[in-house]
């Protein structure tokens, strides 16, 4: 059980989260190409060129907006700050692209006039987009995120939770949820046994919603838990648009192979 909870991307807390601005996108995919991020001594900002400098540490995450803030780019700090030609970087391990639309909160950041910005206090929205499962202040934290324009039906958002409680009746299940047609969904639980039901239920969504025909690994998963399924479908979960993360196969086969260890 020990090498399915090791599998989690593991978040400190103390890390700071910043936004860089690049130019209205002018530095945008040289930070990208260059796995970098940096700060120009052309502009006079020179409290915030320190902070560049000085205050940010490896582990940090930063975000970087490309040109008229359509897209966002969520990286790690892996350096100390060094200097070339006149500038000064650090290096970044870059972690995900994603649509400015599917992070409304930052808007607001996007528009204030500085190079640097501190977002600690959007951290756990950045997670959420960032992650889509990961372990943070002793708890396990998965994230589903629903895309529908239209509304979203009661029936269907009871049947999602109802697939996990049942499976499992548990207490230690937070649910947080932050859906207007679009949005995302986050269960947060420090239980073993509630890891691996919603580990299941994620995956059992994820083959279902395949377009690709099944392999056979995948068809024995779906017939041993037929009764899931037929849950899935008589509560109409499949009438809401999940982007349902993928399991790491690893993941599943671990999992597999504890339910067989207890047979």
């Amino acid at each position: 059980m020990e090498q399915i909870l090791n599998a989690f991307p593991k978040i400190n807390g103390d890390e700071n989260y910043y936004l860089i601005k690049t130019c209205n996108g002018k530095y945008y995919d040289d930070y990208l190409k260059n796995d970098r991020v940096g700060f120009y001594p052309l502009n006079k900002k020179f409290k915030q060129r320190m902070l560049f400098i000085t205050d940010f540490k490896p582990e940090d995450v930063v975000l970087i907006p490309s040109t008229r803030n359509k897209k966002l780019s969520i990286g790690k700090i892996i350096s100390n700050c060094f200097k070339e030609d006149e500038k000064f970087y650090r290096t970044v391990s870059w972690m995900k692209e994603i649509d400015i639309k599917e992070m409304q909160v930052m808007h607001k950041y996007l528009h204030k006039d500085k190079v640097l910005i501190n977002l600690n206090e959007i951290k756990p929205e950045i997670d959420r987009n960032l992650y889509p499962y990961f372990y943070k202040n002793s708890a396990y934290h998965f994230v589903l995120k629903v895309n529908q324009n239209d509304n979203i039906q009661c029936m269907s958002l009871y049947g999602l939770y109802d697939l996990i409680l049942n499976e499992q009746l548990h207490q230690d299940l937070t649910v947080k949820i932050t859906v207007k047609s679009q949005g995302l969904i986050e269960f947060i639980t420090y239980s073993v046994e509630v890891i691996v039901i919603i580990i299941k239920v994620f995956h059992l969504i994820h083959l279902l919603r395949k377009v690709k025909p099944l392999n056979k690994k995948d068809d024995n998963f779906i017939h041993h838990y037929q009764d899931m399924v037929k849950k899935y479908y008589d509560y109409e979960v499949h009438k809401l648009h999940l982007d349902s993360p993928r399991m790491n196969e690893r993941l599943i086969e671990l999992i597999e192979f504890e339910e067989k260890k207890r047979k």
